[in-house]
């Protein structure tokens, strides 16, 4: 395994005097209002998590010479810390690196790293946690069950500390439940090919006592707390469809906020109450088309914190494009 805890061995755009000089008004021009916390040339960011001290950024490599995925922890402060590498095949998607109950979990397409025995028969998962501003219990583990069958299935029961979230899916139907008591269901026939899948149909969120669920579907957002329905919110003068909406939540703000982001066309925010959607007068990239279908927006990774909006976009110098992190204060719109 490689694991460095040093600073990022990239082109830290903060620090490049190249592109510092024109930092000011060659990214307000681009995304106004918005700063820029990370970027590098030579790298893809995948996605980020936010943790109690801060948050980690996982990017995959643009050289062909370097396989592997990595990882920068940042502080609250926006102040990089470790890095951590894991030599791998990248996963295609980025639902493949997950945070939970203060861990971060990565499951690449096929591990070569060290730390996990290499086998194409187990699905392998990376595990850490954050401490300090360093990577902590650093392990992997298997995420398949092997059925009598003899075929891997891999596990879709998630628990939180106050939730036993359930996802399923067979030939003509979709469920999802919490707590064996909530249920929600779609029959193939309610729904298009490109929406039929719980993760896109239904989107949640869930975090200690909070637990958020949008029906894409039908338009509406439930919020629990401690296991109780506090809420049921209809958001239904949205036009959209289904895998063209997703669900962000402010943990400390306590704020809901709906995303949408249909295929080359800019990504809408908008600021969520019982009685209300607002759309946010903020400029946002483009949703890219995701490389399976030019039907479903791949949608880049954006996160909400205590007012400010974190968001994945893509940078544009001259014939070149690469990606950056940027930040913004929501409460300013």
């Amino acid at each position: 395994m490689i694991y460095d805890r040093v600073l990022l061995g990239l082109c830290l755009v903060m620090g490049s005097t190249a592109l510092k000089a024109q930092e000011e008004n060659f990214f307000n021009r681009q995304f106004p209002g918005f700063q820029l916390l990370f970027a590098s040339p030579s790298v893809e960011i995948e996605n980020f998590y936010q943790s109690s001290e801060g948050f980690v950024v996982m990017f995959n490599s643009l050289d062909p010479r370097t396989i592997g995925s990595s990882f920068v922890v940042f502080s609250r402060e926006h102040l990089p810390g470790d890095t951590l590498t894991i030599t791998c095949i990248p996963a295609l998607r980025n639902t493949s690196f997950w945070s939970e109950d203060g861990w971060f979990f990565y499951r690449p397409e096929f591990v070569r790293d060290k730390l996990c025995s290499s086998s194409y028969k187990t699905q392998k998962v990376i595990m850490f946690q954050v401490s300090d501003n360093k990577v902590q219990n650093l392990s992997c583990k298997s995420d398949v069950k092997t059925t009598s069958s003899g075929k891997n299935q891999r596990s879709d029961t998630y628990r939180f500390k106050e939730y036993t979230l359930v996802k399923s899916a067979s030939k003509n139907e979709i469920e999802m439940s919490l707590n064996g008591t909530f249920s929600l269901k779609r029959s193939r026939k309610q729904l298009d090919e490109t929406s039929f899948s719980p993760e896109i149909v239904f989107k949640h969120y869930i975090r200690d006592s909070v637990a958020i669920i949008f029906d894409t579907n039908r338009k509406l957002i439930y919020r629990f707390i401690n296991g109780f329905l506090r809420q049921t919110i209809s958001v239904e003068n949205l036009s959209a469809a289904p895998y063209e909406l997703d669900l962000l939540y402010d943990d400390i703000k306590k704020q809901i906020y709906v995303r949408e982001g249909k295929a080359n066309c800019a990504e809408v925010l908008y600021r969520c109450s019982p009685t209300q959607l607002t759309e946010l007068s903020i400029t946002l990239a483009n949703a890219q088309p995701d490389h399976t279908t030019t039907k479903v927006p791949l949608k880049r990774a954006m996160r909400i914190s205590d007012n400010v909006l974190y968001s994945v976009m893509k940078l544009k110098e001259g014939d070149k494009s690469f990606d950056g992190l940027f930040y913004t204060d929501l409460s300013k719109f």
